[in-house]
């Protein structure tokens, strides 16, 4: 690959890191309304197991998801780093 095909590379994959920057913040939001949906269920006057339910649900969902986004996002930044590498490189 030429030098400009890889820069092109580099800054499409950072705009798409930026992307999943915001999807990863969203889903730590959606974790910790399962939080807040558990904390109510203790804290409300009577017990309410399916706000338990829903609330541990929504909180496993959301960690999952953010862990994997910021999995991807770590290893997208790698890859960026070694396009401009090889950049640097073939100069």
């Amino acid at each position: 690959m030429d030098k400009m095909m890889l820069m092109e590379e580099a800054r499409l994959q950072t705009a798409a890191l930026k992307r999943l920057a915001r999807w990863a913040g969203l889903s730590i939001a959606f974790s910790a309304s399962g939080v807040v949906l558990l904390y109510y269920m203790v804290a409300g006057e009577k017990l309410r197991i399916w706000l338990g339910v829903i609330g541990v649900l929504i909180l496993i969902l959301g960690t999952a998801s953010a862990l994997t986004l910021l999995i991807g996002i770590r290893n997208g930044r790698n890859n960026v780093k070694k396009i401009l590498r090889a950049i640097e490189d073939g100069n």
